[in-house]
């Protein structure tokens, strides 16, 4: 067998026809758009945009103590991090910038499965239509005014805080995957929408960003996982079968080893979750935390007010 780590390459031995099957690249796109051929399969994997929200150096020295990692307040701030997610217009980012790809801001493509013998997907089912209310789903997330909102708010809070002082310049650093062009591209864009969106004129504040680009695993093990970076371009996938296989990776104890979004306190019991309760045979709303909801998910769990019992 071969061994093709070129994505280019490897699209070339499908039209010498030597593979049955290939990805497209973005710049064959055009000329193959048309090939009765082409057709796009649900993947598993989306591209998420990691977040080192630690925000103050004691935190961050208290989970990575030998990172040498300065945090950015300004990613601990509820409001930025929703700027961020606002800002993005991931239709473009898809059709324009990445070509073959579908805009998603979802975390379960449709790919996933919830009954394997009749195939439904999670994002078909009823309960999926509740995820993302009121959060500009008919855009895949963009909402340009939202984002501006959020933006505001986070600056107006943060230098009344003095974390930051008006003329202020916030560097932020975010790492994509080497390697490929899409990548690069994505950082670009990325850096584009936040820079020319993220300007407080009022008070001089402006995020400026830098994209790095890492090679893969290195950008996982040496950088998002240890605790040194800002943010981080990565995409997960869990198990197609069970789409609560990887929600473990946002738990704030890093239980599935693999913990890319820091500064999320996931073991406060603080989610609203209807669940039937047999002795009164009849459905309550009992507040859990989302550690508590992942174990149940994934198996069964002991409760103590909500959060997960602590075992002796």
């Amino acid at each position: 067998y071969m061994i093709i780590s070129d994505n280019d390459v490897a699209f070339q031995e499908f039209l010498l026809g030597r593979l049955d099957e290939v990805a497209v690249p973005p710049q064959e796109y055009d000329g193959v758009k048309d090939d009765p051929r082409l057709y796009r399969v649900p993947g598993a994997t989306t591209f998420r945009l990691m977040i080192n929200g630690l925000a103050t150096q004691h935190a961050q020295d208290r989970q990575f103590p030998d990172s040498g990692h300065i945090p950015e307040p300004i990613l601990g701030n509820l409001d930025f991090r929703l700027a961020m997610y606002y800002a993005i217009d991931r239709e473009s980012l898809a059709y324009d910038v990445m070509i073959t790809a579908e805009p998603q801001h979802f975390l379960y493509t449709q790919a996933y499965m919830v009954d394997p013998a009749s195939g439904i997907s999670y994002r078909h089912t009823d309960q999926a239509q509740f995820v993302g209310v009121g959060r500009a789903t008919e855009t895949h997330g963009y909402d340009r005014i939202k984002a501006l909102h959020h933006w505001t708010r986070a600056i107006e809070a943060l230098t009344a805080e003095g974390v930051y002082q008006h003329g202020d310049t916030i560097h932020l650093e975010l790492l994509v995957m080497a390697g490929t062009q899409v990548q690069l591209d994505i950082g670009a864009f990325i850096k584009d929408a936040f820079e020319n969106m993220f300007v407080y004129e009022l008070y001089d504040i402006a995020i400026e960003v830098t994209v790095n680009a890492v090679s893969f695993p290195g950008i996982y093990y040496e950088y998002m996982m240890p605790g040194r970076f800002d943010l981080g371009i990565g995409g997960i996938s869990g198990a197609l079968l069970n789409a609560s296989s990887f929600m473990e990776t946002f738990t704030d104890d890093n239980r599935s080893g693999f913990t890319l979004n820091w500064g999320i306190d996931t073991t406060s019991p603080n989610i609203a979750v209807r669940v039937y309760d047999a002795g009164e045979d009849d459905y309550i709303t009992q507040i859990m935390s989302f550690n508590a909801i992942v174990s149940a998910l994934l198996g069964n769990v002991e409760l103590d007010q909500g959060a997960e019992a602590i075992k002796d």
